[in-house]
C-alpha cells in the first residue's frame, strides 16, 4: 500500500471530538478503494468513524505516525513529516491510500488429522492453522505416521485462502503365505456348519494388519453420500469400524480399491436378487461375484479368514496364538455387524 497523491488540508470540516484532557482532536480521513483497514498509532487511536470508501481516524494532535493495515499487504506506516502533514487540534487531513499488488494473504490450512505436519515450499509450519504466505503458488506436503502423505500445489490468492485435506489411513498389509491346514472344529465343540473338518489349501495373500477404522470408513460414507454406521457409544476416529454390513463392506473394498487406482475385485448386481442366497436376515441378497484375479481390495475369504487366525493353520483357537481368544483382540464375528479386514491376492504393489 502507498500514499497516493499530495495530502490536503479540509477546508470545511472540523473536529468537535474531545481528548481525555479536554484538548480537541486531530484527524485524518484515509480515501481508498480498499474496504477493512486497521489502525495504530504512537499515542493511540483516539476513534474510528467509517463510511464506504473513507475512514475517519481521530488522533492526538501531538501525534506524528499513523500505522494503516489491510490483510494481504505489509503495513503502511505513514510519517506525516514526510508527507507534508502537521497535525492540529480541530484539523482534518485528507490521504488517499492506493492498495497496489497484494504481496501477502493469511492462509489457513484445515487438516485432518490436526496433528499432521504440513510443510510449505519445504518449510515445516507451526502453530497453525493460519500462516501469512505470499500470494502466488506454493508447493504443500502434509505428513503423519500410518497416514497417506499428501503433496499438492495451491494457488494463493485474495479469494483463494482457505484449503481443506483429509489424510487417509495407510493400511499396513502383512504376508500371509500359503499353506495347508485342517479346517473346521478342530476342537469338536463349535456349530454344525463348522464341520466336518476338512483339508484347505489356501494360496499366499496380503491382509491388513489392523482392522478397518472408522477414520477409513467414514471418508467412503462421506465420498459416496451414504449414512455412517453407529459406533455404539465406542468412540470412532481409529477405533474399528462396527455395525457395517457385508454389503457395504464388499462396496468399501471396491471404493478403495477405484480410490487408488486399482481394479475393483467385485461385480455387484443390485438389480436381480441371487437365488441361492437363503439368509432369512438378508433383505437385499444382491448378485455379487468375486474375481480373485484383481489386485485391488476385497474380504478374505472364510478360509483365509481361519488360516490366518490359526497362524498358518495350527491347531489353536482364534487369537494370536492364545488358546482363548480375547474378543477385545480380534474379532471374527460373520454376522451383520462385523470388523472388517482388507485382503489381496497375490502381491499387492
Amino acid at each position: 500500500m502507498v500514499v497516493a497523491g499530495k495530502p490536503g488540508l479540509s477546508e470545511t470540516e472540523i473536529v468537535a471530538r474531545r481528548m481525555p484532557d479536554g484538548r480537541s482532536c486531530a484527524a485524518v480521513k484515509i480515501f481508498s478503494d480498499l474496504e477493512g483497514f486497521s489502525y495504530n498509532a504512537y499515542l493511540g487511536v483516539q476513534r474510528l468513524d467509517h463510511k464506504p470508501g473513507q475512514d475517519l481516524v481521530f488522533l492526538d494532535p501531538e501525534e506524528r505516525i499513523l500505522l494503516v493495515y489491510h490483510t494481504g499487504y505489509d503495513p503502511l506506516k505513514i510519517i506525516f513529516s514526510e508527507i507534508g502533514i502537521r497535525l492540529n487540534e480541530r484539523q482534518v487531513w485528507e490521504v488517499k491510500i492506493r492498495g497496489g499488488k497484494v504481496d501477502m494473504v493469511s492462509a489457513s490450512f484445515l487438516i485432518e488429522p490436526p496433528d499432521a505436519d504440513l510443510a510449505v515450499d519445504r518449510k515445516t509450519m507451526a502453530g497453525g492453522p493460519t500462516f501469512p504466505l505470499k500470494t502466488g503458488k506454493h508447493i504443500i506436503k502434509i505428513e503423519k505416521k500410518d497416514y497417506r502423505t499428501v503433496e499438492d500445489t495451491v494457488d494463493v490468492n485474495l479469494n483463494r485462502v482457505l484449503f481443506k485435506y483429509r489424510l487417509e489411513f495407510k493400511p499396513e498389509m502383512v504376508l500371509v503365505p500359503g499353506g495347508t491346514f485342517e479346517m473346521g472344529d478342530v476342537f469338536n465343540e463349535g456349530h454344525a456348519d463348522e464341520k466336518p473338518v476338512h483339508t484347505v489349501t489356501v494360496g499366499s495373500f496380503y491382509m491388513s494388519k489392523y482392522e478397518v477404522t472408522f477414520s477409513e470408513f467414514d471418508a467412503f460414507c462421506e465420498a459416496t453420500d451414504r449414512e455412517k454406521p453407529g459406533d455404539s457409544g465406542w468412540g470412532r476416529g481409529l477405533r474399528p469400524a462396527i455395525n457395517v454390513s457385508w454389503y457395504d463392506a464388499v462396496e468399501f473394498c471396491n471404493w478403495r480399491s477405484i480410490h487408488e487406482g486399482l481394479k475393483p475385485c467385485y461385480k455387484i448386481d443390485k438389480t436381480r436378487k441371487d437365488s441361492n442366497n437363503r439368509g432369512l436376515i438378508d433383505t437385499l441378497a444382491w448378485i455379487v461375484e468375486c474375481d480373485f484375479l484383481a489386485k485391488g481390495y476385497r474380504l478374505p475369504t472364510e478360509a483365509e479368514w481361519e488360516y490366518a487366525a490359526r497362524e498358518g493353520g495350527k491347531k489353536i483357537r482364534f487369537g494370536n496364538g492364545k488358546d482363548i481368544a480375547d474378543p477385545n483382540e480380534i474379532n471374527f464375528d460373520g454376522s451383520w455387524a462385523f470388523k472388517v479386514y482388507y485382503s489381496v491376492s497375490g502381491i499387492y504393489r
